[in-house]
């Protein structure tokens, strides 16, 4: 997934600076190629990057952002990754209990599957069976001191990952 974002972040790079030969191995390398090279507008030369938010966890993976071009020109970024969950977390009924809401619904047929817990949670490969994880009906609350990770995973039936998702816990103090 990581090259896939800078292989899109690239073909950005190239429609806004004219350039074909985009430099960089990274997403920080092709985000600056774009603030050194975007020459567009009556304002000089340049653009700003903004509010970039990266998958927790993995520092390459970019979830969203905004580049301002010199002539003010807005570009929001939504590399969403079609085996990507949206999940929130708000405050359960009782003490270390979170509801998570999960987006967008499952595919008929799948189940969900979660894990909990105050460490990383890496992203499990598509297809990898989650054996291990916590089977979960998508709407108890789930068990999660406040701040730790939940991980949702949308699997077939027999429990192999399709989609996946990651936040952190909001569970109720009281």
């Amino acid at each position: 997934m990581e090259q896939n974002n800078i292989l899109q972040l690239k073909k950005l790079a190239a429609k806004v600076t004219g350039k074909s030969n985009v430099a960089g191995d990274t997403i920080a390398d092709v985000l600056s190629f774009i603030e050194a090279n975007y020459k567009g507008g009556t304002g000089g030369g340049g653009a700003t990057i903004l509010n970039f938010i990266l998958y927790p966890n993995e520092d390459e993976i970019i979830k969203s952002g905004e580049i301002i071009l010199s002539d003010g020109t807005s570009i929001e970024l939504e590399l969403l990754n079609p085996d990507e969950l949206t999940l929130k977390s708000v405050a359960g009924s009782i003490s270390n209990m979170t509801t998570v809401s999960v987006s967008p619904s499952k595919t008929a047929g799948n189940i969900y599957k979660y894990l909990a817990g105050s460490g990383t949670i890496s992203r499990p490969a598509k297809n990898e069976y989650l054996s291990d994880w916590n089977a979960w009906d998508g709407v108890s609350e789930i068990e999660a001191t406040k701040g730790n990770y939940i991980a949702v995973a949308e699997c077939t039936a027999s429990g192999k990952l399709q989609k996946f998702g990651i936040v952190k816990s909001n569970a109720s103090l009281v």
